[in-house]
């Protein structure tokens, strides 16, 4: 396993928040403005502008990918490829978004701690009210407050995914599961 680069993944995952955040924001005026054909073409706008935060949730799952195979030696509730996998089944993803990122967190800290390693702590509370932020992202009008919100703390929960993973990669160098 090689380490990840925290640069390297964050800004990627900022940049297409961003871009999407300042597109949603500019048709958002455009609606409000505008009229006739201009707010007819919005809602077909908004699905190419939502295709960065796409890109940002492809590396975000990445790097879960990564630290759920970290911890296959253990006895983590599913495998890297299922975690991800059932993200994509329509409804059913809205329960397993909690496997996924909070059962991630449960997995790694029980992980840590049965094989008595020397890791950071991933932090369940924040893997939860990601869960939960997702999901009140979906609600119409002000779902796009929560999405706001979300994006500072996927990046915090990234972040930590990646320093953890990094921290499994020093272990298994320095000849530790």
């Amino acid at each position: 396993m090689k380490k990840l680069s925290q640069a390297m993944n964050l800004v990627p995952i900022l940049v297409g928040f961003l871009l999407t955040l300042c597109a949603v924001l500019f048709l958002t005026w455009v609606y409000l403005e505008g009229g006739g054909r201009d707010r007819e073409v919005v809602p077909f706008l908004l699905i190419v502008a939502m295709l960065p935060s796409l890109v940002s949730g492809i590396l975000i799952l990445r790097v879960v990918y990564k630290l759920w195979s970290a911890i296959q030696s253990g006895s983590p509730r599913t495998s890297p490829g299922t975690a991800i996998g059932l993200l994509f089944v329509p409804l059913f993803n809205l329960y397993w978004v909690f496997e996924a990122y909070w059962g991630l967190a449960k997995d790694y800290n029980r992980f840590i701690r049965e094989k008595n390693l020397l890791a950071p702590v991933l932090s369940e509370q924040l893997a939860v009210s990601v869960c939960i932020l997702i999901l009140l992202s979906l609600i119409p009008v002000v779902g796009f407050l929560f999405f706001l919100i979300n994006i500072v703390l996927q990046l915090v929960f990234v972040a930590s995914l990646i320093r953890c993973f990094n921290s499994m990669v020093a272990l298994a160098e320095a000849g530790n599961p």
